[in-house]
């Protein structure tokens, strides 16, 4: 959105210069350049699909008043077809969006870990959850993570605490022996 109205930005700031109201023109651009860096992540992983997918759903997160925490290693090389890899992203970070944003009790707190471990992709996401409030539902897109899971011979496991909804997926590198 931000970068779809930019060079409207543009022009009220050169209009303002142009009409020597300066003062004006460094609060418009303090302003701008405050919301442009609440939006600039700069997730990348090598491979520029996975970091689009991030930036946008991590962008949307924090303008929901998520706090969202990454740890996210390179993925360059990684044998896991990039379709797959934005079926498990997106479905587990909007699901965790999604329950940040039911819970009004809580900080909504969202973490993204994705590491490479010898023959191994780790992805686990974490979200805030209030545990009595909190009904699970094994919906479609948990339903596409099983289905790429059941792909690359991995494991998916689900897991909630006191105040916390876990997901936590491996899957196997090539070379593996389901490829279809």
């Amino acid at each position: 959105m931000f970068q779809h109205d930019i060079d409207n930005h543009f022009l009220v700031l050169s209009g303002l210069i142009h009409e020597k109201k300066y003062n004006e023109a460094e609060e418009y651009f303090n302003k701008l350049h405050e919301t442009s860096d609440k939006l600039l992540i700069g997730i990348e992983t090598g491979n520029p699909i996975v970091d689009i997918l991030l930036n946008e759903k991590i962008n949307f997160a924090k303008l929901n008043n998520i706090e969202v925490k990454q740890d996210i290693q390179a993925l360059e090389d990684c044998s896991v077809e990039d379709m797959d890899l934005c079926i498990i992203l997106a479905n587990a970070i909007d699901n965790a969006i999604q329950a940040c944003i039911k819970e009004k009790n809580v900080r909504p707190e969202i973490v993204i870990t994705v590491r490479k471990r010898h023959r191994f992709l780790i992805v686990e996401v974490t979200n805030t959850m209030i545990p009595d409030n909190y009904t699970f539902e094994y919906g479609t897109g948990l339903e596409n993570i099983k289905r790429i899971v059941e792909k690359y011979e991995g494991t998916m496991e689900i897991e909630t605490s006191e105040n916390c909804f876990r997901l936590s997926i491996l899957l196997c590198l090539l070379p593996f022996t389901n490829v279809k």
